[in-house]
């Protein structure tokens, strides 16, 4: 007997396809926090589902929306305005969840269509580009109807060699999304040093207070004792910074052209025109630790 090959129409394979709504009162009904999120089109990105701007509602609001009630594994999908056609998988970690009126709620079988692959197979450039034909034709607003969804044609694969499919691509999307986690960890260890040391000129401060000891001196911010200790000697002692005071050109210093900020006014100009040298007490070159 020939295989069959026949694509499986989306709407003969889910338990459910629907969107939400937004509770009565609009957004000045949604609360900081709750015992229920509200899941938005801002939530719903290709790559990944984003807490940014998650909504909260109470157990009366998530009770006027219990047909839309989110699961895990569930795929959610943007359908109006200009995000329509976006989609990922609802965060496990954001349940219990409901959706409002911009976002569709697909819950594949898992025995025909797995849910993990429909989702990589929504993000598709193939298939990307049919929803957003459908979404803008014959509308003043991109929208994709649940007869839209209902009747797109998903390829026929086995279930296993499906669930194998998205387990290959869902490793590869943690190990992306562990170094995204990294490169913003190493974003705001490196924003708050230069702060503190080319903005608020933490370094010299302590020191000019008596801190001696090598961490602290470096505020924290480099807390590997034998690195702090090799760091701390190199910033600006503060009788070398009242020299450059008396010299006339305090803010100038060789390797570091900021402003060096006067009490109660601090100063984050960069200044473009060349420096000046400034010397120490014993005559050299005052120099800044590299960053």
């Amino acid at each position: 007997m020939a295989t069959d090959l026949r694509p499986l129409r989306l709407g003969d394979y889910c338990r459910k396809i629907g969107s939400g709504a937004t509770p009565r009162g609009g957004k000045d009904a949604y609360l900081p926090s709750g015992p229920f999120s509200l899941i938005r089109s801002q939530n719903v990105y290709n790559d990944r589902f984003s807490v940014s701007g998650l909504a909260y509602i109470s157990q009366e609001q998530a009770n006027a929306l219990k047909a839309v009630e989110v699961l895990a594994g569930d795929v959610l999908v943007n359908i109006t305005g200009d995000s329509v056609a976006r989609v990922c998988q609802v965060d496990p970690s954001i349940l219990p969840a409901r959706v409002n009126q911009h976002v569709a709620i697909i819950r594949p079988d898992n025995e025909n269509i797995d849910a993990g692959f429909l989702r990589y197979w929504f993000v598709t450039h193939e298939t990307q580009n049919s929803l957003l034909a459908l979404a803008s034709a014959g509308a003043t607003r991109p929208a994709l109807t649940k007869a839209m969804l209902e009747n797109l044609e998903v390829p026929r694969i086995g279930i296993y060699d499906q669930r194998a499919i998205a387990s290959v691509l869902s490793a590869l999307d943690d190990k992306i999304g562990l170094n995204r986690r990294m490169n913003e960890t190493l974003e705001g260890i490196a924003q708050a040093i230069f702060r503190d040391w080319f903005v608020d000129f933490g370094p010299v401060r302590r020191r000019a207070t008596g801190e001696a000891d090598p961490v602290a001196i470096m505020g924290g911010l480099t807390p590997d004792p034998t690195r702090a200790a090799e760091l701390a000697p190199s910033s600006p002692a503060p009788s070398a910074m009242m020299a450059c005071r008396s010299a006339g050109r305090p803010e100038r210093l060789i390797g570091w052209p900021w402003s060096i900020p006067k009490a109660g006014k601090p100063r984050t100009t960069l200044r473009k025109s060349s420096m000046s040298i400034c010397r120490t007490p014993n005559g050299g070159p005052l120099k800044l630790p590299p960053f």
